[in-house]
């Protein structure tokens, strides 16, 4: 590990750390294109912002779940706590979707959308504690590795079981690995009472970790801004994306297995055939069979004998091919993830700093939704998805994380899970709003879109405004002997 820059009294822990966050990660991706894939199963891209809508309020109820639990145990064992009763979790899901209903469905997505941030920011909480500033910037991008490579191993394997027709073994692998992670942590060294009573940040009105107290403390409040400003652009992205996504996945399934001999068939009958089977997917329940039947002449002529029967296997099919669709691009943003790490640790964090390097994300989404003013194909759709994750998982997380290495434990294992839980969400919650709001106003979906896109780089200038102020803030509080991290903007 010496030839990786890693200081040799730093070792242990981040080995550990590096092994904890390849297996949670590892765990995470076998649920991930699972989740797509079953989402899309049942629901559309349409149904999206109130689904990000139902995903904040769960983000909510979780971290006040857990506020309430650290509040009546020591916070030595918030670990011990935490990643059991996820696996917990995991096992009755696992139990429920061998046949899901469509409740059950919407149940895991939402759970498959919120318990990963508590856990991986409650591994980040411990480890920023376990490093000092220098510790940090010689061994983050080692450990995010693990990361990387936890991501590509479980995304990798998630593909492999998309691509046999299952789905069942995801979540015990899941579940196991998630295990795994949690004894790696406690490997990695407990926390000493030293580490917990570290400086860094003044603690009065913000002991308590509630949202409102965020604002007490702007040095804070600028972090949890970068990370709204984050997943507003990232959801007004998918939103537009997956829509085509959506579309085109349909037309290939359509054209797979109903004009394998007859290209000139879906030719010939465009789009119609497409919005016809998006109508009856995303209406649902009795609705579905009414348009089944009220549709039945636009159909391929072999539905027309039991078309529900027909449109379960059409389903069938959607899911496996966006499980692999999603599964390509997670598997090839890991691949670049790690590769940017590799080039990171090569001294890039002293000869970039990290305001440059908490720059890079925002300019790619601005560029990324430039782009999406013009026809893309689906092949520059993926590659656009592949290159902002990609990017986002090493770069950005890497210098997010050197942002808390200053501050207290209470910064670290209280405000840390608000930050990137309920703030995390609102970012999508807020781009929800936006888009419902201007659907309802502008009734044209392609000038909708349009809108919400603008509105989208408007954000990204004041991300990067507030990106480069917090991490030239970070880098005063790394010099000073005693730093308070109470941000001054000027």
């Amino acid at each position: 590990m010496g030839f990786l820059g890693v200081p040799s009294n730093e070792r242990r822990k981040a080995f550990f750390t590096f092994l904890a966050l390849f297996t949670l990660l590892s765990s995470y991706y076998l649920i991930k294109p699972l989740r797509e894939a079953l989402y899309f199963r049942e629901f559309g891209a349409d149904f999206l912002p109130i689904f990000h809508l139902l995903v904040i309020g769960s983000s909510f109820l979780l971290t006040h779940a857990f506020h309430q639990v650290l509040s009546h145990i020591d916070r030595t064992r918030v670990l011990r706590v935490t990643f059991p009763a996820v696996a917990v979790i995991h096992l009755v899901f696992g139990a429920f979707l061998n046949q899901p209903s469509k409740l059950v469905i919407i149940l895991f997505c939402l759970w498959a959308s919120v318990y990963f941030l508590l856990c991986l920011s409650l591994l980040w909480g411990v480890t920023n504690q376990r490093f000092s500033a220098q510790g940090g910037r010689k061994s983050y991008a080692f450990i995010w590795m693990g990361a990387i490579l936890g991501a590509l191993v479980g995304s990798r394997i998630s593909l492999h079981i998309f691509e046999q027709g299952a789905f069942g073994p995801n979540l015990l692998f899941s579940t196991l690995t998630l295990l795994l992670a949690y004894f790696f942590l406690e490997m990695a060294r407990p926390i000493s009472a030293k580490e917990q009573s570290r400086p860094g940040i003044e603690a009065a009105r913000v002991s308590r970790g509630k949202l409102g107290d965020l604002f007490s403390n702007r040095y804070l409040l600028t972090i949890a801004i970068l990370v709204f400003s984050l997943t507003f652009c990232r959801s007004v992205f998918d939103y537009t994306t997956n829509a085509k996504i959506e579309r085109e996945l349909t037309r290939e399934v359509i054209i797979a297995e109903y004009f394998k001999e007859d290209q000139m068939g879906i030719s010939e009958r465009g789009d119609t055939l497409v919005n016809v089977v998006l109508s009856i997917k995303h209406a649902g329940g009795e609705g579905r069979q009414k348009m089944l039947d009220k549709s039945l002449s636009l159909l391929p002529p072999s539905w027309s004998e039991n078309p529900m029967a027909e449109f379960t296997r059409f389903q069938d099919r959607l899911q496996q091919r966006t499980g692999i669709f999603f599964g390509e691009v997670y598997l090839y943003q890991n691949i670049l993830g790690l590769v940017l790490l590799l080039i990171l640790k090569g001294g890039l964090i002293q000869a970039l700093g990290l305001p440059i390097l908490l720059l890079v994300v925002p300019v790619l989404y601005f560029f990324s939704s430039l782009a999406l003013f013009f026809p893309i194909h689906l092949d520059t759709v993926q590659f656009l998805k592949i290159l902002t994750g990609g990017f986002d998982y090493s770069w950005n997380n890497t210098g997010k994380e050197l942002l808390f290495v200053p501050l207290d434990f209470e910064a670290n294992l209280r405000f840390k899970p608000v930050i990137e839980g309920p703030v995390f969400r609102m970012g999508g919650a807020l781009a929800a709003f936006s888009k419902m709001g201007l659907d309802s106003l502008i009734q044209i979906s392609s000038k909708a879109s349009g809108a919400l896109i603008a509105l989208s780089l408007v954000l990204i200038l004041f991300w990067m405004k507030s990106a480069h102020r917090v991490a030239k803030r970070c880098q005063e509080l790394e010099a000073e002997p005693t730093p308070t991290a109470e941000f001054n903007p000027a």
